[in-house]
């Protein structure tokens, strides 16, 4: 191969803060798994739901995006 196909692309600082983000609500999440009390507060499950598939989500198409 050439040396031009085996450069290395840039890094994308956008994709690097998105992923920064991510990390921040999954460890968000989990300390919301951790500590959160369901009886004191019974919709916190649908949060911590939504955080999970927001971030997972989001983890994926990172991946996905940073592949390419």
């Amino acid at each position: 191969m050439s040396r031009t196909a085996l450069a290395a692309k840039p890094r994308e600082r956008a994709i690097d803060l998105f992923k920064g983000l991510l990390v921040i609500g999954m460890v968000y999440c989990h300390t919301l798994q951790f500590f959160s009390d369901p009886q004191a507060y019974p919709n916190g499950q649908r949060i911590i739901d939504l955080v999970n598939l927001i971030t997972f989500s989001g983890f994926v198409f990172a991946f996905g995006y940073g592949c390419c």
